[in-house]
């Protein structure tokens, strides 16, 4: 539930950031960059804030790639360059497959 709470605030801090942002100069500081996301297999609240993550950078000018898979399978693409960030991976409930690779 904390964490619940804890996504729902940082989804609000960014959408609430999100205008102001794009008044700045540099309002598409992501024009002509591709971001590599990762996401895991598993529905839940993480869904909803990877969704609004992938809304907040694409209205920074980046084009998101949203691919999914297991967690092990994230930390071997990061490893080999594949995905550039992935924002619902846990430790220490993660850490076995970590250590996997």
């Amino acid at each position: 539930m904390k964490a619940m709470m804890r996504a729902a605030t940082v989804a609000a801090c960014v959408a609430l950031a999100m205008p102001a942002m794009a008044a700045s100069p540099q309002a598409l500081p992501g024009a002509g960059k591709t971001i590599h996301y990762g996401q895991t297999d598993s529905l839940g609240a993480h869904y909803v804030a990877v969704q609004i993550v992938k809304k907040a950078l694409t209205s920074l000018g980046y084009e998101v790639n949203l691919s999914t898979m297991g967690t092990v399978l994230f930390f071997q693409a990061v490893a080999q360059g594949n995905v550039d960030m992935e924002t619902d991976v846990n430790f220490p409930q993660s850490e076995p497959d970590f250590r996997v690779v």
